[in-house]
């Protein structure tokens, strides 16, 4: 008998992800607590990673064109 490996995150995986950010935990922690390899978990986070840019008084950047 042969044991399939899911090849896809699931939204709960990638839900779990990224409350691990936001707790500050570890890639191989995640990792543990979805029962994935860490590289999974790097990858996923490199993939789908958005930076919120901030100015030096801690409020989002706005686009220039809504300046505008």
């Amino acid at each position: 008998m042969t044991i399939m490996k899911a090849k896809h995150l699931t939204l709960d995986d990638r839900k779990a992800i990224q409350e691990g950010i936001e707790r500050r935990l570890s890639k191989t922690a995640i990792a543990k607590s979805i029962s994935k390899d860490p590289t999974t978990v790097a990858k996923e986070i490199k993939l789908h990673r958005t930076v919120k840019q901030r100015n030096r008084f801690n409020s989002p950047v706005m686009c220039a064109k809504l300046k505008e």
